[in-house]
């Protein structure tokens, strides 16, 4: 069996196969340029969808992992990935790593809680306060930058 790749005119890459021992003059062409280009499209079609990469999707993988439930981390990501800016490439990312704060938040949380049990209030100041300031730091990046989501 040979296999013979190659470009097009089109610039698509394709696949030509021979197989001899089944049949001597059977010749089997894969043209890969239409499922790319199909994709592509798929790809350059989506829309920005800032709030629920930025917000909705931490939220989900921060619950999943809390459950755990670490099947539903790759579809998170990628839902992640789809609906953030088109402008910076890397802007899902920073839902992933606002899932990781908010998983470390719930499990130092969790271990205060459980460390500490005569003190749950000192522990629910601490714990409601980080997110307190962390919620403050965001709004006054916001009305400083003039914009909805920060950048």
């Amino acid at each position: 069996m040979d296999l013979f790749p190659s470009l097009n005119k089109n610039h698509r890459l394709s696949f030509s196969v021979s197989v001899p021992l089944i049949w001597p003059s059977f010749r089997l062409r894969l043209d890969l340029g239409r499922q790319q280009s199909l994709a592509f499209s798929l790809i350059a079609a989506r829309k920005d969808r800032l709030w629920l990469s930025l917000v909705a999707v931490p939220l989900a993988l921060t619950a999943s992992v809390l459950a755990g439930q670490f099947t539903l981390i790759l579809p998170l990501v990628a839902l992640a990935w789809w609906w953030a800016s088109q402008e910076w490439a890397w802007a899902w990312l920073v839902g992933v790593m606002e899932a990781c704060w908010g998983i470390q938040w719930a499990y130092v949380g969790v271990y205060t809680l459980a460390t500490y049990p005569e003190d749950r209030g000192m522990v629910a100041a601490g714990w409601i306060g980080y997110a307190a300031l962390v919620a403050c730091v965001a709004a006054v990046n916001r009305w400083r930058y003039q914009r909805k989501y920060g950048w």
